[in-house]
């Protein structure tokens, strides 16, 4: 997915719509909802069945799919959440990475900042 995303970057102007097509229900769900959260695209997970005039910009038919269970909804959303958290853990290495004008003070008040984060998180494990 992090593929798709750098592929979404690069462009130089970014697509007005883009369709996921390809994939799981919840998975092509979630990713078009990143695609929107992080790119502020309009992005659509249609069912299979769906048809979508380009020229005129609206739908011709738009199939709908089975609800999804509780159980399955909370999955989506926390896998949601899981793609944000790690969306923003390569940001901040990437800021890092080319940031390399930071005093010696700022750098290890981040890196104690990172490590109280990893330890809360060994603790939930």
């Amino acid at each position: 997915m992090h593929g798709l995303f750098n592929w979404i970057e690069n462009f130089g102007k970014k697509p007005e719509e883009v369709f996921v097509v390809h994939g799981q229900d919840t998975v092509c769900d979630t990713f078009a909802q990143n695609l929107e959260d992080k790119f502020e695209l309009k992005a659509w997970a249609p069912f299979s069945g769906s048809s979508y005039d380009l020229a005129k910009g609206n739908w011709i038919t738009e199939k709908s799919g089975n609800y999804i269970s509780p159980e399955k909804e909370k999955l989506r959303k926390a896998t949601g959440s899981y793609l944000k958290l790690n969306n923003s853990v390569e940001k901040l290495l990437e800021l890092i990475k080319r940031n390399n004008k930071l005093s010696k003070k700022e750098a290890e008040e981040i890196a104690k900042q990172i490590d109280i984060i990893a330890k809360r998180l060994e603790i939930e494990k």
